[in-house]
């Protein structure tokens, strides 16, 4: 059997060297009152064995160094388009380079998607905060971890808009499970419990956002709207992402969390005594709603 040649090992040698080097972490440069992101200086050993020609073999290494770290934080912007209007994308970058940084294990994957899945967390570990608290506070918020935001923007949009993000990032990211045929009636019947979407998630929104959020380096200013409510999910060419009525929001996320007749409970307790004619009709049509769409996958026994 033949073996492959081995190559020599100071072409092994070098190979690792600038794999290192295109790991190492941007760095932030202040010149005539600008900060900007600069490659460091690469490490002596590396500089030793760079033959530098004419067009300059270490100009081009910083480069493609740059490029790299471009590319991740694009790949991450674009992940969370309306999280990095409301920071700002340099203060966003400057977030997302620390996050890098101390992840190293995502940082080296070759798959940049997968990045992504971790700045959630990341954020709210930031913040301090729980995945559904302080959606509604509107203290600014002035740094995160060591990075100062100004304009501070308001800790609900900060939050409001990073939910949303997160929503279309797992929706984008789930398979696609076809809809169930099955009656609202059966779906009431008896303590059961709705098998929802593992990728459908309620949102509650107090503020307006742009249908295309621009990448500008600065906040992007945000306006107040009305409360809306949205629900995002998976579909067989993509996402989609609803505008539903308070009813229906409260009925899908209690259906997440609860059997059905706790759910039709609850969801009729809300109501004003006036309007409590009205559920019955209004579940029937979530139901049906939810079915049709794949937001609920069926039924199952409630233990």
């Amino acid at each position: 059997m033949l073996q492959r040649p081995q190559p020599p090992a100071e072409w092994v040698s070098l190979q690792q060297a600038v794999a290192d080097d295109l790991h190492r972490p941007l760095r932030l440069v202040t010149t005539k009152g600008r900060t900007t992101f600069a490659s460091p200086p690469a490490e002596s050993s590396l500089q030793r064995a760079i033959v530098d020609d004419g067009p300059g073999n270490a100009a081009r290494l910083v480069i493609y160094h740059q490029q790299q770290w471009q590319r991740r934080l694009q790949v991450l912007q674009q992940s969370f388009a309306k999280t990095t209007a409301v920071m700002g994308a340099f203060s966003f970058n400057r977030v997302m380079l620390g996050y890098l940084t101390h992840n190293t294990h995502i940082e080296r994957s070759y798959d940049l998607g997968k990045a992504s899945a971790g700045v959630h967390a990341h954020l709210h570990a930031l913040l301090a905060t729980s995945s559904n608290a302080d959606v509604d506070d509107d203290r600014p918020v002035h740094q995160l971890g060591d990075v100062w935001l100004a304009p501070a923007p308001a800790r609900s949009a900060l939050l409001q808009a990073l939910a949303r993000d997160e929503a279309e990032r797992r929706a984008a990211g789930a398979p696609w499970v076809a809809p169930v045929v099955d009656g609202p009636q059966r779906l009431r019947a008896g303590a059961r419990r709705i098998i929802t979407s593992s990728s459908l998630s309620v949102l509650r929104s107090t503020w307006r956002w742009p249908e295309a959020a621009p990448h500008n380096a600065r906040p992007m200013h945000l306006v107040r709207g009305e409360v809306m409510h949205h629900v995002v999910a998976p579909t067989a060419t993509g996402i989609s992402v609803v505008v539903v009525d308070s009813v229906t929001a409260r009925t899908l996320t209690l259906a997440q969390q609860h059997p059905w007749p706790v759910v039709v409970a609850k969801v009729t307790a809300a109501v004003p005594e006036q309007g409590r004619a009205r559920v019955p009709a209004l579940l029937e049509q979530t139901a049906t709603r939810a079915l049709a769409a794949g937001w609920w996958l069926g039924q199952a026994v409630s233990a």
